[in-house]
C-alpha cells in the first residue's frame, strides 16, 4: 500500500487516513498529545517539518504501532477533536458492510441523483464525476419521451400544421 503524504494506519478494526499532520505545528503537537507520543513534541530530530519529513518512515512505523492499539471507531473522534485531516478508508467489504458510510459519501458527492421520469416517476441516474467551481456540470434528466419533438423537427424541415396535422390524422405520426 502506498503511504505518504496521506498516511495510512492500521487500526483494530480498520485503516484510517491521516493526512499533514507532521507538516503543520499545531496539527504536529495535537497528534503528538492525541496518540501519546509527547516525547517527540522536545526530540531534537522532529523539531522541524523538514526533520519530520526525512524521518517520516520511522514516524509511519512509530504511529503504525500505537494505532493498532485501539479501533479505528475510537481514534477518529479523537482525531476529529484535535483538528485532523482524516478518515476511514473503504475496502470494498466496507462498502457492503458500511452502506451508510459509503452512502453518504455518495450523496455528498452526489455521484448518484434523482430525476423525474416520464413514465415511471423518479430514476436515479449517475452524478457528473468531475466537479469543477466555476462550471459544474449537470445532469439534466432521462430523454424525452418518444415523440415528444416530433412537431418541432417536421416545422423545421419545411411542414406546415396542417402538413402535421393530416400526418396526425393518418396515424403516420
Amino acid at each position: 500500500m502506498i503511504r505518504g503524504i496521506w498516511f495510512i494506519f492500521p487500526t483494530k478494526t480498520r485503516w484510517i487516513c491521516l493526512a499533514g499532520a507532521t507538516g503543520d505545528e499545531r496539527r504536529w503537537k495535537a497528534l503528538c498529545q492525541i496518540v501519546g507520543l509527547e516525547h517527540l513534541l522536545t526530540n531534537p530530530d522532529y523539531d522541524t517539518v523538514e526533520k519530520r519529513a526525512a524521518r517520516r518512515f520511522e514516524l509511519r512505523d512509530m504511529l503504525d504501532k500505537v494505532f493498532v492499539t485501539k479501533t479505528a471507531e475510537e481514534w477518529m473522534p479523537l482525531l476529529e477533536k484535535g483538528d485532523m485531516i482524516c478518515g476511514y478508508v473503504n475496502s470494498y467489504k466496507d462498502m457492503f458492510e458500511r452502506p451508510s458510510s459509503l452512502k453518504e459519501q455518495i450523496e455528498t458527492m452526489e455521484m448518484v441523483v434523482e430525476r423525474p421520469h416520464h413514465y415511471v416517476g423518479k430514476v436515479k441516474m449517475v452524478g457528473v464525476p468531475v466537479k469543477l467551481s466555476e462550471t459544474p456540470g449537470e445532469v439534466a434528466g432521462p430523454e424525452p419521451p418518444l415523440g415528444h419533438h416530433t412537431e418541432e423537427i417536421l416545422l423545421e424541415l419545411g411542414y406546415t400544421w396542417d402538413d402535421i396535422v393530416k400526418l396526425r390524422e393518418e396515424k403516420v405520426i
